[in-house]
């Protein structure tokens, strides 16, 4: 069954997003290494382009961190009074929270990673390393909490049909 449009719209922004910090880093590194960032010519300097990949960066890793929680994890964010946690739940309340956080903050090292120009992380195997080892713990948590959610929610409701059975 196809998913409604909405979330596939969704889905597309969250591309253009991620596309936005490519494109933005791309833009400072040419501009750090052409004679362009000198020229007149151009509208735009290099402090817009470093704006925009600020606003790209923090709109990216927030956008992610939304859909993680709420889309993926099935966590409320908007329901009265606020905050609120499914109600079928697997481990205790403060495993969750720590796992909130920690996809909070992981979002915003793996949207630096999408960025180019910061050849300092490149260039130095260490940080390298680390990056890739929170990519993979990043990736871990959400997998790890996006399939206890779906099993949350097949226990709450056993009786899931694989196909259509009306005829």
């Amino acid at each position: 069954m196809l998913r409604p449009w909405p979330n596939a719209i969704k889905k597309a922004f969250r591309t253009l997003f991620d596309l936005s910090i490519i494109l933005f880093s791309a833009l400072q590194k040419w501009y750090k290494t052409d004679e362009v960032a000198i020229s007149a010519e151009y509208w735009i300097t290099p402090t817009i382009i470093f704006n925009l990949w600020i606003i790209a960066v923090a709109v990216n890793s927030i956008y992610s961190f939304y859909w993680d929680v709420a889309i993926d994890w099935k966590f409320s964010f908007f329901a009265p009074p606020g905050f609120k946690l499914r109600q079928h739940l697997r481990f205790e309340k403060s495993i969750y929270y720590i796992a909130i956080i920690l996809n909070f903050l992981l979002r915003f090292t793996l949207s630096l990673k999408l960025s180019s120009h910061l050849h300092i992380i490149n260039h130095l195997e260490p940080s390298m390393f680390l990056m890739e080892c929170l990519e993979v713990t990043g990736r871990w948590v959400w997998i790890f909490f996006k399939f206890e959610s779906e099993s949350a929610e097949i226990t709450k409701n056993p009786y899931i049909p694989l196909h259509n059975t009306s005829s």
